[in-house]
């Protein structure tokens, strides 16, 4: 089955103030996918989450003056089918961006064959994946590629891909944007009042210009009238909040050959992260037992937030004293 999530945007969401000219609104259906594992219900309190007790083991494939790559694999499944699983997706995303020595691959970006010319050659490439998030039988990581290319000028062209991979460690499958949330979550409106707060506080001017936003690491440029977040919106998650990536995928914008990650505070949406209680197992999926918890960065990021570290039966505790 599919949830649906009826939006009624407004034609530019995003720069409903910057623009020239309006117009009306216009009702858009998005369906997303229905969240596996359990069913979960707002408001969701979590005082902390437990880490998967897990192997991340780094391996360096290259490292010369041209390319240097640094990837991931888990250890510390007892399910040896779901560990190589996960690992064998791990390795086709990896492979996917090592691609990329091959610059007829690169993915296509508004411009970039305007940008890459006749000739040109790859000059260096750098190709890493980290994991973003681990916990409560939950494995996030982000991938990254940054590719230098020459052109016969001289001139350079730097191309930055980003992608990220969500699973659940007990069957080893992919989540969807939809898993993060509740079942009885709004996804539409949730997100798109969050990227709307998150795009203009990450804007390093004081406005958005009349097409796009400066952010401090490149530009977001609107080239059609954004009409909302798709089911299939890229994104991946960490201990700070929902990162959704914005690129070739997303032809609403232009990125200028870069993947942007706009970071939606799970502050934003709190009592609506069902990430943390969908999926539990009746036995124990981990090779070590689960001894460790932390805290999420679920305050409001736009407060200062004092913390002091409460010591209880050799257990450290983060406790928040005070917001201002």
């Amino acid at each position: 089955m599919l949830k649906s999530s009826k939006l009624l945007l407004l034609s530019c969401l995003l720069l409903s103030s910057c623009t020239v000219k309006k117009e009306e609104p216009k009702e858009e259906v998005v369906e997303f996918a229905d969240p596996i594992g359990s069913v979960v219900s707002s408001p969701v309190v979590i005082p902390y989450v437990w880490i998967n007790p897990i192997k991340i083991d780094y391996i360096i494939g290259e490292d010369t003056e041209f390319i240097y790559t640094n990837r991931v694999m888990i250890d510390g499944l007892k399910d040896e089918v779901v560990e190589s699983k996960i690992n064998a997706a791990i390795l086709k995303k990896f492979n996917e961006m090592m691609s990329y020595q091959d610059i007829s691959k690169l993915p296509e970006f508004r411009g970039i064959r305007q940008k890459i010319k006749d000739y040109a050659k790859l000059e260096n490439m750098n190709v890493y994946v980290s994991v973003s998030y681990n916990a409560n039988y939950v494995l996030g990581l982000c991938f990254n590629a940054y590719v230098t290319v020459k052109n016969p000028d001289d001139s350079f062209v730097y191309v930055n891909v980003m992608d990220g991979l969500t699973f659940e460690l007990i069957h080893g499958e992919q989540l969807n944007l939809s898993d993060v949330f509740t079942n009885d979550a709004d996804l539409g409106k949730l997100i798109n009042s969050s990227l709307h707060n998150a795009l203009m506080d990450q804007n390093s001017t004081d406005e958005p210009t009349l097409d796009g936003f400066d952010m401090f690491y490149g530009r977001l440029t609107q080239v059609v009238p954004f009409r909302g977040i798709k089911a299939t919106q890229p994104f991946f998650i960490s201990d700070q909040g929902l990162h959704l990536l914005f690129d070739y995928r997303t032809p609403d914008f232009d990125t200028d050959l870069t993947t942007m990650s706009i970071t939606i505070p799970y502050y934003d949406f709190l009592d609506h992260f069902g990430l943390t209680a969908r999926f539990t197992s009746p036995t124990d999926i981990f090779t070590q037992p689960i001894i460790d918890r932390q805290f999420l960065l679920l305050g409001d990021p736009k407060r200062i937030q004092d913390f002091k570290i409460l010591t209880i039966k050799n257990e450290d505790y983060r406790i928040l004293e005070r917001q201002q």
